[in-house]
């Protein structure tokens, strides 16, 4: 599956990729439909700025996932998202996340939920969030910064294999601590600890 070449502004959740159960919208099943495959997805040349100060399309349908949503790619524990390439990603974030969401680390699984862009709520990132992932290859491509002050870092990872410009940098560690950094220039990751 590929898309390409698309211009998004004022948006939120300007990727989203998610593997996983699903009740049904009223929770009617009594077990989760089986688990399927998502793999071999390119997604290149992409020019995005997200939205500011997103407000939900119905009044009392807000979801705190909406407010500096990221890019998120996950699957869930013995189901990964596989094959996945991401080649000349240009967003730009609102930034003003806080110290506090920064530090979250304890985001559920949510297995059997319906697939949202925000069902995770605001996650520790303002660019890249991805968990049980392997093979994702970064092209040059990444967060392109944040128009406000923006405590939370680019990409924490978790349990994911990564190729950053063809070299592969980091493979099945826990995240990367609050001072990582990544460097779209270079083609490395840096772990500061």
């Amino acid at each position: 599956i590929t898309f390409s070449n698309l211009v998004m502004d004022n948006v939120t959740g300007p990727v989203s990729m998610r593997l996983g159960g699903y009740l049904g919208y009223l929770r009617e099943r009594k077990e989760s439909l089986p688990i399927g495959t998502f793999r071999n997805v390119l997604i290149s040349n992409i020019r995005a700025r997200v939205a500011e100060n997103s407000k939900p399309i119905f009044p009392n349908d807000g979801h705190e996932g909406e407010q500096r949503s990221c890019i998120s790619i996950t699957g869930i524990p013995g189901h990964n998202i596989e094959g996945i390439t991401l080649s000349n990603i240009h967003i730009t974030f609102p930034g003003g996340g806080t110290r506090q969401e920064a530090a979250r680390r304890q985001i559920p699984e949510l297995r059997d939920e319906y697939p949202e862009y925000f069902m995770f709520g605001i996650l520790p990132c303002y660019g890249l969030y991805a968990r049980h992932v392997t093979g994702l290859t970064l092209h040059k491509s990444c967060p392109r910064g944040y128009q406000s002050p923006q405590t939370r870092t680019k990409m924490p990872i978790a349990r994911i294999k990564i190729r950053v410009n063809s070299k592969r940098v980091f493979e099945d560690k826990p995240f990367l601590n609050h001072g990582a950094t990544t460097s779209c220039v270079s083609t490395e990751l840096q772990h500061n600890r």
